[in-house]
């Protein structure tokens, strides 16, 4: 019997997955900022915003069969075969619906013929993304996080190279828009290579009536997929309905910032997923000592890097230019406020992500999505992007909060929670004094960060039966083997 963790530890999944996305997510990110610097910035606007919808729309149409079906793999991988079956047929007829749909849709608006089309466009990217959503997650549940790195490695790549080709030769938003949807074809070829390495071969008859009989137990994940892809991108969303085609670039691109921002966490929120979907399903104390050690974790790990974040508005506002983008640097200070909690709130997820019995965390995660919205229409009604920024941090703080009290009440103790929290609380306490006395300063950030690792190092050591032990391992024997 070989123990859960063993020879593939949370914190090196993490560092593979992390190192990966970070080169892609800085080559995407310097791909739009080259977008912002060659296209008009009301049709870079509208094509930042279909993006974001088609995203939307992925994670509707796919019902939360996908996480679902990594859930129950991570614990039976012998199972990986049938949900493939079940699941990838109704995959293409959904995306082809979703998209018929969403073509009627955007046809009858009002928009002009050029907006038209490139929403249009860029939604042909959900019969790619769609299957490749459901190889992705039998891959995590596998643990090949390298794997579906070099995906999302190629992916930045060929989309940097194409795209940055088509803006020499004088391509247009349209042309750029059509290279997004085209590229995901080479990023669904990848994982579904890596998936039929681990099913042997892909399933070619479909399972109707599994399909069925599966849509009431991954209801609740298609709500959660719901909530994590809002976390980040709600104020976007709903600006669509509030702001101009210019808001809709400047916020666009400040969210893209913070979603740079915050992949170390969501990087190790996705390799804890399929632990905390096994650890819900063996003893008792396995489960609560996982989250208390993984939440200290990311608290100690979130709070340094949300002063980073702050430190380099500057910079990204000086790479941006003065003018149409001159008020990114504002919008980034005011939602790097709630980077802390964000990151909290996504860790969180994973837990009830992996949650045997749903309705509790359905019940949280669904609430707390209507509160979301809530928020940002009253914002965003009364102040536009300056709202959205602001609406980001308050449901942040609500969400971190409402969650880590429900975990508590539901699945650990208060006790465990206090001693994930203290080190990072210190921490943060002494930060917060700094920045009060001196500043935002570059050298007064520099300098918070080392005295914050100096205070928590310090703490730990001087009282350990006060912190956690930042062990992330089961420590207790399969039922089945790992599959590595």
């Amino acid at each position: 019997m070989k123990k859960i963790g063993a020879g593939g530890s949370a914190l090196r999944d993490s560092a593979i997955y992390f190192g990966a996305q970070l080169g892609a997510r800085i080559l995407n990110f310097v791909y739009f900022l080259i977008l912002t610097q060659n296209l008009p910035i009301d049709e870079f606007g509208v094509l930042n915003y279909a993006l974001s919808i088609v995203i939307l729309l992925d994670i509707i149409l796919d019902l939360g069969l996908s996480r679902h079906a990594m859930r129950e793999i991570s614990k039976k991988p012998e199972l990986a075969r049938a949900f493939v079956r079940r699941i990838l047929p109704y995959k293409f007829a959904a995306s082809t619906l979703v998209f018929l749909g969403f073509c009627g849709v955007v046809s009858f608006s009002d928009q002009t013929a050029t907006y038209k089309a490139i929403n249009i466009l860029a939604a042909l990217g959900l019969f790619f993304t769609s299957p490749a959503m459901l190889f992705e997650n039998v891959l995590q549940a596998h643990h090949r996080f390298a794997l579906i790195s070099l995906a999302h490695i190629i992916l930045s790549c060929v989309q940097f190279i194409v795209g940055v080709g088509l803006l020499l030769l004088g391509g247009s938003t349209i042309m750029i828009s059509l290279t997004f949807a085209l590229t995901y074809f080479i990023y669904a070829g990848i994982v579904a290579w890596g998936a039929r390495t681990v099913l042997s071969d892909l399933p070619s008859k479909a399972d109707y009536g599994a399909l069925v009989r599966s849509i009431p137990s991954s209801f609740p994940y298609l709500v959660s997929a719901i909530v994590i892809m809002l976390a980040i991108r709600a104020e976007f969303v709903v600006l669509g309905f509030f702001g101009s085609k210019e808001d809709l670039a400047v916020f666009g691109m400040a969210t893209k910032i913070v979603e740079a921002s915050l992949l170390l966490p969501m990087a190790f929120t996705t390799v804890m997923s399929p632990r905390f979907s096994m650890a819900h399903g063996r003893t008792r104390k396995d489960l609560p000592r996982i989250y208390y050690n993984g939440l200290e974790m990311i608290l100690l790990l979130a709070i340094p890097l949300n002063l980073a974040a702050i430190m380099f508005v500057p910079l990204a506002q000086d790479v941006l230019g003065t003018g149409e983008y001159d008020a990114v640097d504002d919008v980034l200070y005011i939602t790097f406020l709630g980077f802390t909690a964000a990151s909290a709130f996504l860790y969180n997820t994973a837990v009830l992500f992996g949650a045997v019995n749903q309705t509790k965390p359905l019940l949280i995660l669904g609430s707390l999505v209507v509160v979301q919205i809530a928020i940002n229409i009253v914002l965003q009604a009364q102040y536009g992007m300056w709202g959205a920024a602001v609406a980001f941090v308050v449901f942040m703080a609500i969400a971190a909060i409402g969650t880590t009290v429900s975990i508590a009440m539901i699945y650990v103790n208060w006790r465990g929670i206090g001693l994930a929290l203290a080190a990072p609380a210190i921490g943060a306490g002494v930060a917060a004094i700094l920045l009060t006395v001196f500043g935002l300063g570059t050298v007064a950030l520099i300098g918070t960060i080392a005295i914050y690792a100096a205070v928590v190092w310090t703490f730990r050591r001087t009282f350990p039966t006060r912190v956690t032990t930042l062990d992330l391992n089961f420590g207790v024997e399969e039922a089945t083997p790992s599959i590595q």
